[in-house]
């Protein structure tokens, strides 16, 4: 064999070497990568769920809160109580008339699944050491009040015909309750059909008295 055959020789061997380092390495990663997907397969299924408990009270909470505002010409202002002061006599209806009324808003603050509001006359507004009243002379609007809209009014009547009245967490839902009070007008649109006016016939004086709101059902 000359010279050249040897070196052709040599060239055959060294690649038929270099395919099969190049064979034993394939089969060296596909090894390793095999080994290392059946840990995995092994680890997912061998670890157990664990669960982890979560827990919160919302403790009960109950509420009434009742806000007095005076309204004299459209202006709203925040009072303590309903006092309409010294009536105004028409002289030409020949009636006494309020310059105010109020607007009572009552407020609940409970997550009780039903609550209701009462609205008692608890003591009769009299004269002071008489007997006359002007329960039948100030009219009690009831509204459900809402924050935008057209506020549906549930109920105008006498103070004595608003005693005893109650209105559910239900017939309020999406607003709250306010409750209007105000002298007799003597205007047929403005006053309950059974309100009196107050005529010359009503003895002067003081008339005081009070009404109760009360939350139940909580």
């Amino acid at each position: 064999m000359n010279w050249a055959d040897n070196f052709l020789n040599r060239i055959v061997t060294l690649h038929n070497l270099g395919k099969g380092v190049s064979t034993m390495k394939k089969g060296l990663i596909t090894l390793i990568i095999g080994v290392l997907f059946c840990s995995a397969v092994s680890l997912c299924f061998a670890a157990d769920p664990k669960y982890v408990d979560v827990q919160a009270e919302i403790p009960s909470q109950d509420g009434l809160s009742v806000s007095i505002s005076k309204v004299q010409n459209g202006t709203w202002s925040t009072d303590t109580k309903i006092d309409f002061g010294t009536l105004k006599f028409d002289n030409a209806n020949k009636i006494f008339t309020g310059q105010w009324y109020y607007a009572v808003d009552v407020g609940v603050n409970s997550n009780a699944a039903d609550w209701t509001i009462k609205h008692d006359v608890s003591s009769n507004v009299q004269l002071v050491g008489g007997t006359d009243t002007l329960n039948d002379n100030i009219n009690v609007t009831f509204v459900k009040q809402l924050s935008s809209g057209t506020s549906p009014e549930l109920l105008k009547c006498t103070l004595t015909e608003s005693n005893g009245r109650s209105y559910t967490k239900s017939s309020l839902s999406g607003g709250w309750l306010r409750i209007y009070y105000g002298i007799a007008t003597g205007e047929s649109a403005v006053d309950a059909a059974n309100v009196k006016t107050i005529g010359t016939d009503k003895p002067s004086g003081v008339y005081k008295g009070q009404v109760k709101i009360t939350l139940s059902g909580v």
